[in-house]
């Protein structure tokens, strides 16, 4: 399953792609239109992400409340 990811021990490994999302945090600090972008790449994929747990858990709370 792809949630999965999410929640195992790949996700949290110190590797490139957490060296790139620490990149992106730090960015934001000094760069004013960053966390614009930022927000709406996490927005983007906040959705289907979402949308999958809640495929998998009939009891979730829906889209609009969280």
């Amino acid at each position: 399953m792809a949630i999965d990811y999410f929640f195992g021990p790949e996700f949290a490994s110190p590797d490139a792609e957490n060296a790139l999302v620490l990149g992106f945090v730090e960015l934001s600090r000094t760069m004013p239109k960053s966390p614009e972008v930022l927000t709406t790449a996490y927005s983007a994929t906040r959705v289907p992400l979402v949308d999958s747990c809640n495929s998998r858990n009939p009891r979730s709370a829906p889209r609009s409340a969280m």
